[in-house]
């Protein structure tokens, strides 16, 4: 039997958010939340069980790393995978 993952995979680009959901679920192995920002991906994790997140590092109102500081608040073993597409 195949353990399904909850993850939660934040990103301010629509597209970007919905190829990484559809290529991780198509795997068999997760299941994704997008939220397209910081604040909704709190409020989220408030009401969800989610075992990984995913962020983009780069987002307007709340970056990647805020985002993470807030986490580890709240959740100090929740796992933690920041992208970037920036290239410096």
């Amino acid at each position: 039997m195949v353990t399904i993952i909850p993850v939660l995979f934040v990103d301010d680009n629509r597209e970007i958010a919905n190829i990484f959901q559809f290529y991780l679920e198509e795997t068999g192995h997760f299941t994704v939340h997008v939220c397209l920002d910081g604040q909704d991906a709190l409020e989220y994790l408030d009401e969800h069980d989610i075992q990984a997140i995913i962020s983009d590092y780069d987002m307007p109102q709340m970056d990647g790393l805020t985002l993470l500081r807030q986490i580890r608040k709240r959740y100090p073993c929740l796992p933690f995978i920041m992208l970037t597409g920036n290239d410096s």
